[in-house]
């Protein structure tokens, strides 16, 4: 049974957050770049931190769309998760995260990956709830 409760958005709620983070030779694999499972797990966690300020509540990933990467990211690395909330229906939140990454010795920063994903809002009793 699905919860007809909505959310209450706090005042404070942002619809974008970025993460910027520093690529340490622990976070590269055998070749010398950030593999994919890495990647994925900043993307989820910039995604969830988004999610759950835009609703106030606690998430759950319901989908994680494809990851398009369009180059490697190197260890030393300087990188911007941008997480949006761009969608939100009755229960669900779609969140884009663009990932940009740059050399620190250079200015130009590029679009390195993109990655779409919903989450669901939970009431206390783990229910889907609205957030629209």
């Amino acid at each position: 049974m699905q919860s007809t409760e909505q959310v209450r958005r706090p005042d404070t709620a942002s619809h974008t957050i970025i993460h910027r983070l520093r690529v340490a030779s622990g976070d590269v694999g055998t070749i010398g770049i950030v593999d994919g499972a890495t990647l994925l797990e900043w993307i989820h966690t910039a995604g969830h931190a988004v999610a759950r300020q835009w609703s106030g509540r606690r998430c759950v990933t319901a989908h994680i769309g494809n990851l398009h990467l369009d180059r490697p990211i190197r260890a030393g690395e300087l990188v911007d998760l941008h997480a949006s909330v761009v969608y939100t229906g009755r229960t669900s939140m779609h969140v884009l995260v663009t990932v940009y990454s740059r050399d620190p010795l250079r200015a130009k920063t590029l679009q390195t990956a993109q990655c779409p994903i919903i989450f669901v809002a939970l009431d206390d009793d783990g229910s889907p709830m609205g957030v629209e």
